[in-house]
């Protein structure tokens, strides 16, 4: 028997991956290629005809509804994998459409897949292609009612900050709990994530990542710095408004005068 054809869609190289590291347990599944934004998906999956899409809702210049609707031809089957997006979640549910939220785990993504499986070895596909038409009608009522009534489109509507994240290490992928990270360092287009004594690499900018933090929880103290404010042992005043912050585990590091007004207001509010 043929293995099915996969392609996977995501503006993020990490997700993309993440999904192609744990489709490695599963050898029927042979990935034909990958999108980085929805106008090469269409494309991709107008040439290559895959049986299923692993397909990021949420994508800057066309996002995976917009993919669905736009492609010719139309796969078996249907993994979404978004962030939180409220009108998408509800979109799923009323249709009864299963998706990942990210970051998901191994075993949450073993289920999707064995019942993906069921679907490519032709159970309910018909249901499932009629769900999906309805899917793509109701998630435009959902942003055109919010839109209509003066509510701020997805992904803005309610923010939900990241509590978990991938990493790369050596042939496997690791998922982090942000809570456990000390604080973070910029190292170029990536960023180092230091816990106790580990320390992993992740491909983001520190601007990025500091946008998906919770700002209750991380700080940012200097242009390549950020700290979890869990983790504060003392602050040292210095000139201009810097300070030296010791962590708990002993680790120094120095705020910069640029930050100075984030950390006064921390101490105002005696966080």
């Amino acid at each position: 028997m043929k293995p099915y054809k996969a392609v996977i869609v995501d503006d993020e190289v990490l997700a993309r991956d993440v999904v192609r590291m744990m489709l490695k347990a599963f050898p029927q599944i042979q990935v034909v290629g990958e999108a980085s934004n929805g106008k090469q998906a269409v494309e991709m999956i107008d040439t290559q005809h895959p049986d299923v899409v692993f397909l990021d809702v949420q994508m800057p210049d066309l996002n995976g509804f917009g993919v669905i609707k736009n492609s010719r031809f139309r796969p078996s089957a249907i993994i979404f994998i978004t962030a939180y997006d409220q009108y998408a979640l509800k979109a799923f549910e009323v249709n009864a459409i299963d998706y990942l939220l990210k970051p998901f785990a191994e075993d949450r993504f073993e289920q999707a897949l064995q019942q993906m499986l069921y679907v490519l070895q032709g159970h309910q596909q018909a249901v499932l292609q009629n769900r999906l038409e309805n899917l793509l009608a109701d998630y435009e009522k959902l942003q055109a009612k919010a839109t209509q009534q003066g509510a701020i489109p997805p992904p803005l509507a309610t923010p939900q900050y990241l509590k978990r994240v991938w990493v790369k290490q050596r042939q496997k992928m690791i998922l982090l709990q942000v809570t456990d990270v000390d604080w973070v360092e910029a190292s170029g287009d990536y960023v180092t994530l230091y816990l106790g004594e580990q320390k992993h690499l992740l491909k983001e900018s520190m601007q990025a990542l500091a946008e998906k933090l919770d700002p209750r929880q991380f700080l940012r103290i200097h242009r390549s710095t950020l700290i979890n404010l869990d983790r504060i042992k003392e602050l040292q005043p210095h000139f201009n408004g810097e300070y030296y912050i010791t962590l708990q585990n002993g680790i120094r590091l120095k705020s910069s005068r640029s930050y100075k007004d984030q950390l006064k207001a921390l101490l105002d509010n005696n966080w």
